[in-house]
């Protein structure tokens, strides 16, 4: 799960800046085993393992998430969309059902 290259206790204080949250679809998940640390800058363009360069995103949202920075950006600034914008709907109208 993840990336290897990055340690344990980077991962941690990544997830733990990022309040245990996917930074796309805002899935929190305070065990951490549905989240993933991303390099926003990808080391094959020469991102590094800096914090600054790390970003949360659940399993889910990092399947889709592009390699190149741009196109990353903007994948992050879109609305979540497919299954998981479906799942999150859901979600939401049965919380508001029984409020």
């Amino acid at each position: 799960m993840g990336n290897k290259s990055i340690s344990k206790t980077l991962r941690v204080a990544v997830l733990i800046r990022d309040k245990y949250t996917c930074q796309k679809c805002k899935i929190e998940d305070q065990t951490g085993n549905s989240l993933e640390v991303h390099h926003i800058k990808p080391k094959v363009f020469d991102g590094t393992d800096d914090k600054e360069n790390l970003i949360t995103i659940c399993y889910m949202c990092h399947k889709y998430a592009p390699n190149h920075l741009d196109e990353f950006k903007e994948y992050m600034d879109s609305e979540c969309d497919g299954q998981l914008t479906t799942l999150l709907k859901a979600l939401k109208i049965v919380s508001e059902q029984y409020k």
